[in-house]
């Protein structure tokens, strides 16, 4: 593993901007490509310095739009109290509810623990992130909020993180309408990043609305829903 600046320290590489919602990952020539492919992804602190302030007015933005939390009479999510970091003792979290989606929450502040033990203390921040069903993987929006068609200044940039190690092994992800049985999008994702268990990507999809994504490595799968919402 190697550190820089407290940061984690990826691959060298460009993030592939790609053309304006087409599926697929990040291929080696640039660009989005559809179906199975690895991907080249951007320096997760370069990413980081890039998209923090502008992440940091679009959640605040979203925050001030109607999205509630505990303070706003919301009953607060449900995670483990033995699991989430916390702050005087207790968890501290809001639910973006206005980009959260079938049975996934998308929340900010405190993370589940193992989440600093598989970024080995990199937890990325302040983004706004999603646990999924099974309590195992969690997705970063670095492209906070995710739209389709992609915005042209700024990617659907995910940072999807395993709890489990990969081996060295891709990340498998299918995606879908919720609800529906097509379109279905693929996409495979290297573990060329250090450490192995943090997968960076672009996630495109064709159509806005409510997406099922299934994640598959060598030492589990999970399921998680992620909202996009339509290209003003």
């Amino acid at each position: 593993m190697s550190e820089r600046a407290g940061h984690l320290v990826l691959p060298n590489g460009e993030a592939c901007p790609g053309p304006s919602g087409q599926a697929g990952a990040c291929g080696p020539a640039g660009g989005l490509i559809s179906g199975p492919a690895s991907t080249t992804i951007t320096p997760m602190a370069r990413v980081i310095r890039v998209f923090g302030a502008a992440l940091a007015v679009l959640a605040a933005a979203a925050l001030a739009a109607g999205c509630s939390g505990p303070d706003a009479g919301s009953p607060r999510p449900s995670v483990p109290a033995d699991a989430a970091e916390s702050v005087h003792g207790q968890p501290s979290q809001l639910e973006l509810t206005a980009h959260s989606c079938g049975s996934t929450q998308l929340l900010m502040g405190a993370t589940p623990a193992w989440i600093g033990r598989a970024t080995d203390a990199n937890t990325p921040r302040p983004y706004p992130f999603a646990v999924s069903d099974q309590g195992n993987a969690a997705a970063f929006l670095f492209g906070y909020p995710l739209t389709a068609p992609s915005r042209p200044n700024m990617s659907n940039k995910i940072l999807w993180v395993v709890r489990t190690p990969s081996g060295g092994q891709p990340l498998i992800i299918t995606a879908r309408h919720l609800g529906a049985s097509r379109p279905v999008v693929r996409f495979q994702l290297s573990a060329d990043s250090v450490p192995t268990t943090i997968y960076p990507s672009i996630i495109d999809v064709p159509v806005p609305g409510c997406w099922h994504f299934t994640l598959q490595w060598l030492h589990g799968s999970a399921t998680a829903n992620l909202q996009y919402t339509a290209r003003n």
